[in-house]
Order: structure tokens, then C-alpha cells, then sequence
């Protein structure tokens, strides 16, 4: 994908109160301004986004060229309603924007909402996108709402911006659907093959199961994991199946030929069999086979499934497993102690071995020994069944190791995206209590970065 540098312009004038694209105009552009800043980022990592409207007082830029989700998600919830939109002079802003950028590799491009009516005329329209096309920058057009009263003004300003089909003019009608829907398909989100930039497709997914692993490798690993699950299943059903529907013929000759083996000789036992299928109704024969069948189809399944167990506790197997995942690697001290487990030493004591758990310190771990009135000396190996079963208790009503690692990651990537000041700070791997920074701060940068990036 091309490596672009893009201004969104939205449109925050009067005419976006009206709720005729749901749930409101307003609403449904921030929805689309997602979608775009997701799609663009996720082609190339190194393209930028900014965000201005066009309305109110004037155009302004609320956000300048940036690659931080958390910037244009606040800046969007922050927008007021009022004014006028002037389309020409916020194309006008945002071609400034775009000449200051930091990267002077990446193409310039425009995306403007527009959704109110559009004052100017053709002839300055036309005469604003030629000096737009000399300056190298492509322009985008979604209109809605007023789409019968200015689809011929912007056709012209498309037809007179276009250079090798760069622009594009996407108009959507009011409809029950939602607005950012109808720009997964369209040529602004779409890449070179048809497939929205960012999203996989299908067979189109250079991915295993549509998900990136590098992206996601938690995510990756429980897809691979379930689908091994589902097969064991489906093999344990379809075994299960095939012995069922068996032929009676079959379970019935099993029954003789078990009989034949209790009562002596070949010979002897075929005159035995015989009197055996007279002494027994035909009723009796179909419920004795049926009852073998189920005694073998359970004796089947049950080797099935401690099969399957031994297989998923084989370290040889997981270890292949992980290495078949791209981005993942098994030597990982973190994914050794995740298949592996906490283990307690038997010869530690407890205030000592508790603190094997994330999420459980040395003052945590006295609090609960004195609660369940266990010495400061007293080891693993040396409690009762009781205090055992207290302790189990009390750990499992507290959120530890990989669950309380997912938790705090979930609150740093929730401030991050509002846009807080400890957001902003966990972004920079800085310290988030008021430290200073300007020295004593390594350790802080270091395991910040370490935190979000690599758990």
C-alpha cells in the first residue's frame, strides 16, 4: 500500500443535528473517521491521519499528522455542532496541513465530509481543485445528505482534480444502514485487489484463521488451539457414530463367536450357537448387540479422549505447535510459564511460595497467612488438607497471574485511547506519578515499553 499522508475534513455545521443517517449525521461520520484512521494506519504502518472540520466560526485543525489512535478518538467526541461549512477554505487548510508534513515521501491526501449544502459555485470549485492537482494532492468526497443539491458541483471538482483515477467520489443516499458500512466497499477504503485496506477477506487473508499473528499472537494461539479441540471432537463423534451403525449382523455374530470360545471345541460350539439362537427371541439378540456395541463405543471414546489429553500435555507437541504460529516464539520465558503453570516448592515456606503468583507481593502473601492463621515458618509440605482447601479459596476469588495481566494492560490501553494524561505518558514510557524525567528515569522507559508492547 502507498505510503500517504491524510487530512480527514468533517463537515460539524447545522445540518448534522438531522438524524436521517443513524443514529445522527455527527454520529455516523466519527464512525467513518474510525474506520478510515484504522484502515490507512494498518496498510502502512508509517502513514499518518489528521482530523479538522470545516464549520463554526472557520475551519481548524484539531488534530495534526499523527499515528495515535487515542489523539483522534478525543478529538472527535469534542466536536461542536454550529455554522456554516466553507468547503473551499477548509481544503485550503488541510493542503497546508499536509505541506508541513514530516515525511516528505509520503503522498498527500484529502478526505472531506460533506453533508450540507455547498455555497460556492462550479467555476470556483473547478478552479480550486486545478491548483489543487498541481500541488500533488488527491482528494476524497463522501456526500451525503444534501447529495441531490451538490452531486454536480462536486462531480465537476472531481472531474477536474482526477490524475490517474486518484480522486474519488463516493456519494451514499439516507438509508437504514450505517454510513461507515457503505465505505468498507467503496474506493476510498477499498486497496488495489478490492479488499478494504487493513481488514482480511477470506481466502484473500495471508493469514491463518484472518488473524495477523504479529498483531495478536494471544488470539492467534487460541484459534490454533480450538480448531485442534474441535478436530479431537469431531473425530470422537464420527468414531462414535460408525460403531453404532454398525450391522446387527455383525454384533450378533460377535455374541456367537464369544460364545463358541466360552464352550470348548469349534465344532462343539457351532451345535451350541445353534441352540442359543433358538433359546433366544430375535428381540433379545438386537438388545444383546446393541448393549455390546455401546460397551465398545464408550471403551473407544474413553481411549479417545485420554489420547487427546496426553497429546495437549506433551510439551514436544505445544512446543511444535507454538513454532508453527509466526511472530511466536517458544523459547519465550512467558509462554514457558504459561504451559507450564505456577508450580509451589514443597520446601518453601508459604509467605515465600504465594509470591509465585502475579499479582501476590510479600505483603500480600503475610495478610493472607494471617488471615487463615498460618506461621510465618510453616512450609508447603507441612499443611493440612484444611488450610489447603481454605487457601485455594481465597486465590481463587483474587485476579492473578495472565488474568490480572490482561486487566492492567486493558486500563493502560483504555487511557491511552481517551487521551488522559497517564494515557499519554504509559505512550511515551514515562513515568506516570510526576517523576522527573529528565534523569532517574530508565527504568521507567524500559519496563513501560516492555509492559505494552511485548505481554
Amino acid at each position: 500500500m502507498p505510503l500517504e499522508a491524510t487530512m480527514i475534513v468533517l463537515d460539524n455545521s447545522e445540518w448534522m443535528r438531522n438524524g436521517d443517517y443513524t443514529p445522527t449525521r455527527l454520529e455516523a461520520q466519527r464512525d467513518a473517521v474510525n474506520l478510515i484512521f484504522s484502515s490507512k494506519t494498518q496498510s502502512n504502518p508509517e502513514n499518518t491521519v489528521g482530523l479538522m472540520t470545516m464549520a463554526g466560526k472557520g475551519p481548524e485543525v484539531l488534530v495534526t499528522l499523527t499515528s495515535d489512535m487515542g489523539k483522534i478518538l478525543s478529538a472527535t467526541y469534542n466536536i461542536k455542532v454550529g455554522g456554516k461549512a466553507n468547503l473551499t477554505t477548509g481544503i485550503q487548510v488541510a493542503q497546508l496541513a499536509l505541506k508541513h508534513r514530516q515525511n516528505k515521501n509520503q503522498r498527500q491526501r484529502i478526505i472531506v465530509f460533506v453533508g450540507s449544502p455547498i455555497n460556492a459555485d462550479e467555476k470556483a470549485l473547478s478552479k480550486l481543485a486545478k491548483k489543487t492537482k498541481k500541488n500533488n494532492v488527491a482528494v476524497d468526497i463522501i456526500n451525503f445528505g444534501e447529495e441531490a443539491e451538490n452531486t454536480s458541483k462536486l462531480e465537476a471538482f472531481i472531474q477536474a482534480i482526477n490524475s490517474s483515477d486518484n480522486s474519488h467520489l463516493v456519494t451514499i443516499p439516507p438509508g437504514p444502514y450505517i454510513l461507515s458500512e457503505r465505505l468498507i466497499s467503496s474506493p476510498i477504503i477499498s486497496g488495489e485487489d478490492g479488499i478494504p485496506a487493513g481488514f482480511t477477506s477470506g481466502a484473500g487473508s495471508g493469514f491463518e484463521f484472518g488473524v495477523d499473528p504479529n498483531l495478536d499472537p494471544e488470539l492467534a494461539l487460541a484459534l490454533r488451539i480450538s480448531l485442534e479441540e474441535e478436530k479431537a471432537r469431531q473425530e470422537a463423534e464420527a468414531a462414535k457414530a460408525a460403531t453404532a451403525n454398525a450391522p446387527e449382523t455383525e454384533s450378533t455374530s460377535m455374541a456367537v463367536d464369544s460364545n463358541e470360545q466360552e464352550h470348548g471345541t469349534v465344532s462343539a460350539g457351532q451345535d451350541h450357537t445353534g441352540d442359543i439362537e433358538m433359546e433366544m427371541t430375535e428381540e433379545e439378540q438386537i438388545a444383546r448387540a446393541i448393549e455390546l456395541s455401546k460397551e465398545t463405543s464408550s471403551g473407544q471414546q474413553q481411549q479417545q479422549s485420554n489420547d487427546y489429553i496426553n497429546v495437549m500435555q506433551d510439551p514436544q507437541f505445544m512446543n511444535s505447535v507454538l513454532g508453527g504460529l509466526p511472530g511466536v516464539n517458544p523459547a519465550d520465558p512467558m509462554i514457558q510459564n504459561a504451559l507450564a503453570g505456577v508450580s509451589l516448592k514443597d520446601y518453601k515456606t508459604v509467605k515465600v511460595a504465594l509470591t509465585k503468583f502475579y499479582g501476590i507481593g510479600m505483603n500480600v502473601s503475610a495478610r493472607i497467612c494471617a488471615k487463615l492463621s498460618i506461621h510465618d515458618t510453616c512450609k508447603m509440605q507441612e499443611l493440612t488438607e484444611n488450610q489447603l482447601n481454605q487457601l485455594s479459596a481465597v486465590l481463587s476469588d483474587m485476579t492473578l497471574g495472565a488474568d490480572l495481566k490482561r486487566q492492567v494492560k486493558s486500563h493502560i490501553m483504555h487511557h491511552r485511547h481517551i487521551g488522559s494524561y497517564k494515557g499519554k505518558r504509559h505512550a511515551m514510557s514515562y513515568p506516570v506519578r510526576g517523576q522527573r524525567t529528565q534523569t532517574n528515569a530508565k527504568t521507567a522507559k524500559r519496563l513501560n515499553a516492555r509492559f505494552i508492547n511485548q505481554k
